[in-house]
């Protein structure tokens, strides 16, 4: 076996990885950041078995386009291999607008677990879905559910990932793919600001006096994550500027508040600017 073989292999091995974790950290983080009340599960299937990754993924780009822009925010999507046929399914995290999660009962697959007490929102989603799904080459099959909890849901998606990233029919297939708005806080290329991602997140919260992301999202909007992100991948030196706000004076911290303000998309008042320098 030569040593460039076991080379390439670890290396692979170390990409994979590397792309699980980030998955897991945007996963868990779009479930605080967005609020458990308004992110699902959805599982979609073809059909017939489609093996075909350029005709599954043309169906999926019809369908975001069209009706997860409609009714849905930001998703993130993990390609699925059926283990008999190798054919291809999806399982997103979506976004909804409106409370899913209000009632819902998580055990009631369980032996005795009682109704499942879906609230209305979530019905009408699972009627559009019925109705529309057939329109764009998917089948009937499909899932939609609240989900439990942010780790959980982010867990789940990393052994899904994990199972088509060994199926050799996976080769050369994104298995991994985000909406234009979703909050990516992590990508496989690490880098320090991405490894201090929790802490630039609670310094926030400490500038704005928010408890939790709850708070934050009132604070700051419902897509924070999304901007903040940007917000800091445009200007690194940002970051210094949060970690640092203990040292800050009064003046100096309700300056970095309305220069946040304005990189995460909320109203200031132009009278009150403050120069930070």
């Amino acid at each position: 076996m030569s040593t460039h073989g076991n080379f390439a292999r670890k290396s692979k091995r170390r990409h994979r990885a590397k792309v699980r974790q980030a998955l897991v950290a945007n996963a868990e983080f779009f479930v605080r950041s967005t609020g458990i009340q308004h992110v699902g599960f959805l599982s979609i299937t073809f059909p017939v078995t489609i093996p075909s990754k350029k005709e599954a993924e043309r169906r999926f780009r019809s369908l975001a386009s069209g009706l997860l822009h409609r009714e849905f925010g930001a998703w993130l999507k993990v390609v699925g291999r059926h283990k008999t046929s190798g054919g291809i399914h999806y399982h997103l995290l979506v976004e909804t607008f409106d409370d899913i999660a209000s009632g819902f009962n998580h055990d009631a697959r369980l032996p005795g677990g009682g109704p499942e007490n879906a609230n209305l929102e979530l019905r009408r989603l699972r009627r559009l879905l019925r109705r529309s799904l057939r329109a764009y080459g998917f089948g009937f099959q499909f899932k939609l559910t609240p989900v439990k909890s942010a780790l959980g849901a982010a867990l789940y998606l990393g052994t899904q990932l994990g199972d088509v990233q060994e199926n050799p029919s996976s080769r050369h297939v994104r298995v991994v793919s985000y909406s234009k708005h979703f909050p990516r806080v992590h990508s496989h290329r690490f880098s320090w600001l991405q490894g201090n991602w929790r802490r630039i997140v609670a310094a926030l919260a400490e500038i704005f006096g928010c408890p939790d992301y709850d708070d934050l999202k009132e604070v700051l909007g419902r897509r924070w994550g999304y901007y903040l992100s940007l917000a800091l991948d445009q200007d690194p030196a940002l970051a210094s500027l949060i970690l640092g706000h203990a040292t800050a004076t009064q003046a100096e911290l309700e300056a970095l508040k309305r220069l946040l303000l304005r990189k995460l998309g909320q109203p200031v008042d132009p009278d009150d600017d403050v120069d930070l320098e």
